[in-house]
């Protein structure tokens, strides 16, 4: 089939996804397929999340030594009334995971079943040693045979679709699947520097800081996730706990230190630092 033009692509997208439980759009051409990935933040309407390009896997956030990505495969075209089987492959470029350690794909094929417009691809992906340093990825191509081509080239924005993360327009016929499993400042945290000077209820995220208040006030890395999990009066408490416990210390001549050298800080403490300037 001939290369769509973005209006085209873009209102034929939007009829196909929005018809999964009916009847898809009379269409004329040959069918193709591609991947249609959505997420986004909790908060909100999960029906117009953003079509993604990648999927990222933190492990440090699931919590579990194996996770299974779900990568959905929609159907551009008519429905039939029998199965048709697709292939996808890893794309060398874009891998660095290796299968077996860090991702395990026993059949490279899935299937469009009768009378459906879309199907999940499962992907079993594990945690690893060597994730803890750098992160993995895994490139995902979908392939054309006698059933499917792939004639949409480019995914532009559509509304009422929130924004992809990252690249707004790119190939709806690739994924990309991220692993990692390293710390990383979570979606709630309550602090900052400014000028250098550290600020808000917790000041500059640290690792160091974090494994604290999760020792001290027996939380988890989940508990950040949203407003929900972790409201400003819980915060505050949190605050409040490892303040104390910095001063203690501090008070007694055995202070906490961050890796360069600069005094810990949270809200409540007596002492101000600075980021890079160590305190003696």
């Amino acid at each position: 089939m001939k290369k769509l033009t973005s209006i085209i692509t873009a209102v034929i997208f939007t009829l196909v996804y929005s018809s999964c439980e009916k009847e898809t759009m009379d269409f004329e051409g040959e069918d193709a397929i591609y991947f249609a990935v959505q997420w986004g933040p909790d908060h909100g309407d999960s029906t117009v999340w953003a079509f993604q390009h990648y999927s990222p896997i933190e492990f440090m956030e699931i919590d579990r030594d194996m996770h299974e990505v779900k990568l959905r495969v929609s159907l551009l075209g008519r429905k039939k009334d029998y199965d048709r089987p697709f292939e996808f492959q890893i794309v060398p470029d874009s891998t660095t995971a290796i299968q077996g350690q860090e991702y395990k794909i026993n059949s490279f094929q899935g299937v469009i079943k009768a009378d459906e417009v879309y199907t999940d691809l499962i992907i079993p992906v594990f945690r690893t040693k060597d994730i803890k340093e750098v992160e993995k990825t895994i490139g995902i191509e979908l392939l054309s045979n006698d059933y499917f081509n792939l004639s949409i080239e480019k995914w532009e924005p559509l509304h009422p679709y929130w924004s992809s993360e990252k690249h707004q327009e790119f190939n709806p016929a690739f994924h990309m699947i991220t692993l990692s499993d390293f710390l990383s400042k979570p979606n709630i945290w309550i602090g900052m520097a400014n000028n250098g000077v550290e600020a808000g209820i917790w000041g500059e995220f640290t690792e160091k800081k974090f494994n604290l208040i999760c020792e001290l006030a027996n939380v988890t890395y989940a508990d950040f996730e949203n407003s929900s999990t972790m409201p400003t009066a819980r915060a505050q408490v949190i605050r409040e706990v490892v303040a104390n416990h910095l001063q203690t210390l501090y008070d007694q001549g055995k202070p906490i230190l961050e890796d360069d050298g600069r005094l810990m800080w949270v809200m409540g403490v007596s002492w101000t630092t600075t980021i890079g300037v160590p305190w003696k």
